[in-house]
């Protein structure tokens, strides 16, 4: 079992919505620095993905700084020293806020509410953090 989601869907290359889902977990702390990754031939045989694809994914991702390793050895989580752009790290949050915004609508929640219990979570996370 891998330690991150990823949710494919068509339209968009395979490799970047492994590079994303990979990504998103590492920004999530999903994903710890130094934690080891899982090999190409492990992440193509549980995604059912061709090698190739996955081996094009890793590049990119060690590229980018979220991974560290050599040909090989296993790599290993990194935390990249430049941080996701305001932008970038919002665009991650959209679909699954979308989901919370439908939810909370369909459950006759008042933005307010939404509002207080995001507030709270996001304090009580605070905390576990330290």
């Amino acid at each position: 079992m891998l330690p991150f989601a990823v949710q494919f869907k068509p339209g968009e290359p395979a490799y970047e919505q492994l590079v994303h889902a990979v990504e998103r977990a590492v920004w999530a702390r999903e994903l710890v620095p130094g934690q080891p990754f899982p090999s190409v031939r492990q992440l193509s045989q549980e995604l059912r993905l061709n090698p190739n694809t996955v081996h094009r994914a890793v590049q990119v991702l060690a590229e980018r700084g979220f991974l560290d390793g050599r040909p090989g050895q296993q790599s290993l989580v990194r935390l990249p020293e430049v941080r996701s752009t305001p932008g970038r790290a919002l665009g991650f949050l959209r679909e699954p806020m979308d989901r919370m915004v439908m939810e909370a609508r369909r459950l006759g929640l008042a933005m307010r509410e939404v509002e207080g219990l995001l507030r709270e979570r996001w304090v009580a996370m605070e905390g576990e953090r330290r």
